[in-house]
């Protein structure tokens, strides 16, 4: 065992972190993109995320966005919408029909729930 304020220290799991100057293995925490399982560190899987290093679980993306891989430390905008507020969000023209008049885009581009429109 490692004695505070000696070079040794003991090594996280895969995955995982600690911060500086800490010497135990309950000091470890998974790194972002993974999260804490029977104590070792997993990726999240595909759709989830978690941004910050911890034991947290992974968290679901927001409306229209998505983790495009496991070990996703971020989610993305889903194909056709964009971020311009930190929402992923239709672009206005997504929302016109030939007559510059609102088009009906009721579940949006792909299903994925409502359709958000910026004016």
């Amino acid at each position: 065992m490692p004695v505070p304020g000696s070079a040794a220290c003991w090594p996280c799991n895969a995955n995982a972190t600690s911060p500086a100057g800490t010497v135990f293995l309950w000091n470890c925490v998974c790194m972002p993109g993974f999260y804490m399982r029977e104590s070792q560190c997993h990726p999240c899987p595909r759709g989830l995320f978690k941004t910050g290093a911890g034991n947290a679980a992974c968290e679901a993306c927001g409306e229209n966005a998505e983790a495009a891989a496991p070990d996703s430390a971020s989610c993305v905008c889903a194909p056709g919408y964009s971020n311009e507020t930190g929402v992923c969000l239709l672009p206005l023209s997504a929302g016109l029909d030939d007559d510059d008049e609102f088009a009906d885009v009721g579940a949006g581009a792909a299903g994925r729930g409502p359709a958000h429109l910026l004016l």
